[in-house]
């Protein structure tokens, strides 16, 4: 079975927090959402709580096959993230999929993780990748998925299961949902 990180902090975006798990969970994908805040139950931007797995300090990062941050406003007080930028060098060096919608690309740009890549990122945030960003609804380059923001969250939660499950598996769900 395969197995995806979440991290969740204070003022993620619900909506692509929310809907690539239940996806990706539909898919047989084990999920375990990871506080980076210390507190399991963290607020969203809209301020729906999600209660939490595990925290990031205690989840078991070397047993998942990808890792998943959601966007949102919080993602600018993690830029500087230590933890979280350490854990997304560690998943680029292993060649695990890192997935990231919104304004989280930043923390990749942030952790030098891009590379080359094109970006997909919310139109807000553009401006700090330079030539970087894409206008595309989801990028999938180099085992790195990125996405431009909640209206997105479906079609990016897609690719991932694309990715760590097969075609057919992406096509079944999003066919079941009316996709």
């Amino acid at each position: 079975m395969k197995s995806v990180l979440c991290t969740i902090f204070p003022g993620f975006e619900e909506i692509e927090a929310v809907a690539p798990i239940d996806i990706l969970r539909r898919a047989g994908v084990k999920v375990a959402t990871a506080s980076l805040s210390g507190d399991e139950t963290v607020a969203g931007r809209s301020g729906i709580k999600i209660v939490c797995d595990t925290t990031l300090p205690r989840a078991e990062v070397d047993s998942f096959d990808a890792i998943f941050i959601p966007g949102g406003p919080g993602v600018y007080n993690n830029l500087d993230n230590a933890e979280l930028l350490s854990l997304v060098k560690k998943f680029r060096a292993e060649k695990k999929l890192i997935a990231a919608i919104c304004a989280a690309p930043l923390i990749l740009d942030k952790a030098k993780v891009l590379g080359g890549a094109g970006v997909a990122i919310h139109p807000s945030a553009e401006k700090f990748l330079d030539a970087k960003a894409q206008t595309v609804r989801v990028a999938s380059e180099d085992s790195i998925i990125t996405s431009r923001g909640a209206g997105t969250a479906i079609e990016f939660a897609l690719k991932i299961v694309e990715e760590l499950c097969g075609a057919e598996s992406a096509k079944k769900i999003a066919e079941s949902i009316c996709f």
